[in-house]
């Protein structure tokens, strides 16, 4: 019951978090760092996602957790809904004080609030960060203790986190990043989520073979 009410938990954060995201692409001329905070709120949701469909398979299969699985998964769950909030907040903040729309319906927002903001902006960027790592090691454990050996357990990272990439990419088509200098470092931010995409991947193969051997 618990896995299953945490599974509708992670879907309801995931949710806001992509309705955040979408918010603050509407603005006109972020900052590169800006755009490096959007893609990695786009990374953790593609972590909390794997971990959602993790429970969910958990949950038809009326399988469970360990105590300390589960507490593990409810402060994840915790800081995904204090993140998710903070980012609400954040958008509805930067929209109320728009200039307006320019010609391609973006929002023009004042240079003060941007440099009002940097600070937060960065800490919530280093805690989604901090927070995908945790999911990545919180859904290795699970596949180990459990030893799964269902292969749709083993979800196809990379289908996953494309949507990470595909934000950042919708930016460059609609105009929103015009500098090369801002190319370059969304090439750059693009190819280490590429690293760490490749990385989660790895880890969770590793954990589900011990799991497997385990489970023997």
């Amino acid at each position: 019951m618990e896995v299953a009410a945490a599974a509708i938990a992670f879907a309801q954060g995931i949710g806001m978090i992509t309705t955040g995201v979408r918010t603050l692409h509407s603005i006109r001329q972020a900052p590169v760092e800006f755009m490096d905070l959007l893609n990695q709120l786009s990374t953790l949701n593609g972590r909390a996602e794997l971990l959602r469909r993790s429970l969910d398979s958990l949950a038809a299969s009326h399988s469970d957790v360990s105590v300390l699985d589960i507490d593990t998964i409810r402060n994840l769950q915790v800081q995904f809904d204090e993140i998710s909030n903070q980012l609400n907040d954040t958008a509805t903040n930067f929209i109320s004080k728009s200039k307006g729309l320019d010609a391609q319906g973006r929002h023009r927002i004042p240079r003060i609030l941007w440099q009002r903001e940097q600070s937060n902006l960065m800490r919530l960027r280093e805690r989604a960060r901090q927070l995908g790592g945790d999911m990545t090691d919180c859904l290795a454990a699970i596949n180990t203790s459990q030893g799964m050996r269902q292969t749709g357990l083993l979800l196809d990272v990379r289908a996953v986190m494309e949507q990470s990439f595909t934000d950042v990419a919708s930016q460059i088509q609609h105009g929103n990043i015009l500098t090369e200098r801002t190319h370059e470092s969304i090439n750059h931010i693009m190819q280490q989520n590429e690293t760490q995409t490749a990385l989660l991947h790895s880890t969770l193969t590793s954990h589900q073979e011990t799991g497997a051997e385990i489970g023997r």
